[in-house]
């Protein structure tokens, strides 16, 4: 008799520490996630505290992280900061522009996304076009064909939805 509750005793009691021990994992993964979630909310970056030696390679390699992390405002800083700084190159430049041009994608504003593909088009048809680096091209297009599409969806449900009185 003994054997057997103390045999039910200890099989309660891994199964309790199984129990915590879950508990705790989930607890600290919801922590990681929470904080890392509010480090991509809260990191404010501001033009004049990005250090004045960083490379192009850095500033956009700073850039893509923090597209990474979903904090597009700061994203956009570095860009701007580069376009700035690297302003006599084109390739550097183009390239940022395309990086702009896809957070609004990213953030939904599609109009404005639409319109900054468009004009990184345009650059392509001048005399510097093939110059340019033809890979921003190609991706601008293939996103063009996307936004297109979601608007026109778009258009068309707004439209379906709305029906005329006799």
């Amino acid at each position: 008799m003994y054997n057997l509750l103390a045999c039910c005793y200890y099989s309660d009691m891994k199964k309790n520490i199984f129990s915590q021990f879950l508990v705790i994992c989930s607890l600290g993964l919801l922590v990681v996630v929470m904080s890392s979630s509010l480090f991509a909310c809260a990191t404010q970056v501001k033009a004049e505290e990005i250090p004045a030696d960083l490379s192009k390679a850095v500033l956009f390699q700073r850039a893509q992280d923090f597209i990474n992390l979903n904090n597009y405002p700061a994203a956009t800083v570095y860009l701007e900061t580069l376009k700035v700084r690297f302003a006599e190159d084109s390739d550097a430049s183009i390239e940022a522009d395309y990086l702009l041009a896809q957070i609004e994608y990213k953030t939904g504003n599609l109009v404005l996304a639409k319109a900054s593909f468009d004009a990184l088009l345009k650059l392509f048809d001048g005399e510097n076009g093939a110059k340019l680096p033809q890979k921003i091209k190609v991706l601008s297009k293939r996103l063009l064909v996307i936004i297109d599409a979601k608007l026109g969806s778009l258009v068309s449900t707004s439209t379906s939805t709305t029906t005329l009185a006799p």
